[in-house]
């Protein structure tokens, strides 16, 4: 018997089965060399080494926790294998995942522009490599490679871009359900009053035909005669 300490766990559990069944094996996506990950598009040789050199490889175990919520935002992480999901504790106590990233993606580098604390954890779903930029030495960059910093500046607005587009997506998505969910409200709601209408008693009309008489609530003004 399997076992999960919330819902979102699950689900992801059985989309990982169902995709399992779909294909040969579950593939986990491979790993990234620096050249080829998002946060460094667009910088050329010389950059790119530049930039390996402030970089702090760090290993992460399944399960571990890499940011938590609330922690300060000293550190941009370079996710270079695996994956990681961003997750939230719901005030009941239960976990939510926010989203799932994977090799090639950021994390971290929002925060790191305001200095803001971080809004959410990130666990590792497997065992990942990072490459770590500390604010220290993103903020030197600067004065010592201001080519660089714009480079990487605009990396971490696209990234942005896409999340917010993502989000918004999110958000067109929870209206259309709760307007359904309204729409749904008002057909049970029918489906009660209309069979109570069709059995009312019936008296006779001016013409002699047999009218619905309205049953005694006042939100039922539509079956009125």
């Amino acid at each position: 018997m399997v076992t999960f300490s919330d819902l979102d766990a699950a689900l992801e559990w059985c989309e990982n089965r169902l995709i399992a069944r779909r294909s040969d094996a579950w593939v986990t996506p491979p790993p990234v060399v620096l050249a080829e990950h998002e946060f460094c598009r667009g910088l050329e040789r010389q950059a790119l080494a530049h930039l390996e050199g402030l970089l702090e490889r760090r290993r992460f175990g399944q399960g571990e926790y890499i940011v938590r919520k609330g922690d300060a935002a000293e550190e941009v992480y370079l996710l270079m294998s695996a994956e990681v999901s961003v997750v939230v504790t719901l005030s009941d106590g239960r976990l939510k995942r926010m989203s799932t990233l994977s090799a090639g993606m950021t994390f971290g580098e929002l925060a790191i522009v305001g200095r803001a604390a971080r809004s959410a954890d990130v666990r590792a779903d497997k065992p990942v490599e990072c490459y770590v930029l500390s604010a220290a030495a993103f903020a030197r960059l600067g004065d010592t490679h201001p080519k660089i910093k714009v480079t990487l500046l605009q990396n971490m607005l696209r990234s942005a871009y896409q999340m917010v587009s993502r989000l918004n997506q999110e958000v067109v998505t929870l209206a259309t359900i709760e307007r359904l969910q309204q729409d749904m409200d008002v057909i049970r709601t029918l489906s009660v009053w209309v069979p109570l209408a069709a059995c009312s008693p019936v008296r006779l009309g001016h013409t002699g035909s047999k009218l619905p008489v309205a049953p005694e609530n006042p939100h039922l003004g539509m079956f009125s005669p």
